[in-house]
């Protein structure tokens, strides 16, 4: 970035050089994590790199972020900070329920909040791990996504791999990159627990069903992750050293671009080089 656009705000125009820079081209399936303000001050705000994502790429290519919801999850099974005492079975049993259109995500930074409610962009019913997409193959990305292993082969990551597409970090690091739950239940003999999720009959009546899922490595005791090498910034560390990882900035912000396919299958041999099954199962 010269010295001149550092001194003037960003445009659309100038987000749109910055993708283009960075490796991003019309007809790509692109998996984005972002941080606005990271990025800077950009004439429209979110608006403005929300269409220059979709100018590069165009109506032959595909946007997707992340539309999670971590408050419908299980209460009895937050951990960070638990759920006060006393609150779980009043959250449990008032749940509304989950709408793909309504349900406003939480934690995903005002980008991908503005970009779920797009027109024309799609959003999967996940009670927890939705993904939105905008674009030619926004239907079979977030089609078919499955509560039980819900990072795994039935994912929109998974058919983000299968469509061989990229993953671009905007002003965020591996912590957030969600592809790298894919690696975890790609590795050999990954540890296994099961989550309690919510549905709703057509009446808006809420249970919760048990289903089996990947332990993922923030579910364990942070000094274990530390013994045990699986932190998600220790994967990208190692994975920028082979050199499949092109750094830029799109705006004012530290961003990285790369084939998810690569990171995914660096980031499988990388548990199977360094297993948490033990640590896991308390071995």
């Amino acid at each position: 970035m010269d010295v001149d656009r550092q001194r003037l705000p960003h445009t659309p125009e100038t987000i749109e050089e910055d993708l283009r820079e960075i490796g991003l081209y019309a007809g790509d399936t692109v998996l984005v994590h972002s941080s606005l303000k990271q990025i800077g001050y950009a004439v429209g705000g979110p608006h403005a790199i929300i269409q220059a994502l979709m100018n590069v790429v165009t109506d032959v290519g595909t946007v997707v972020m992340p539309a999670f919801t971590t408050g419908y999850s299980d209460p009895m099974e937050w951990k960070s900070p638990p759920a006060p005492q006393g609150w779980a079975d009043v959250i449990r049993a008032n749940l509304p329920p989950f709408d793909a259109v309504a349900t406003p995500s939480e934690h995903m930074g005002v980008i991908a909040e503005l970009f779920r409610g797009y027109p024309e962009v799609r959003r999967n019913t996940h009670p927890v791990l939705s993904y939105a997409a905008w674009g030619t193959e926004a239907e079979s990305v977030v089609t078919g996504h499955t509560l039980e292993m819900m990072d795994g082969e039935n994912s929109p990551l998974a058919r983000i791999y299968d469509l061989d597409g990229k993953v671009l970090l905007i002003g965020v690091d591996y912590d957030s990159c969600t592809s790298i739950h894919l690696a975890t239940h790609r590795q050999v003999n990954p540890p296994m627990t099961t989550r309690s999720l919510p549905s709703w009959d057509e009446m808006g009546r809420i249970s919760w069903n048990r289903y089996r899922d990947v332990l993922q490595p923030p579910d364990l005791v942070k000094s274990v992750i530390l013994h045990k090498k699986v932190g998600f910034n220790d994967i990208g560390a190692e994975f920028e050293a082979t050199g499949a990882v092109k750094v830029g900035r799109v705006g004012n912000a530290e961003s990285r671009f790369f084939t998810q396919l690569a990171l995914v299958d660096f980031a499988t041999e990388y548990f199977n080089r360094h297993p948490y099954a033990d640590a896991a199962l308390g071995t």
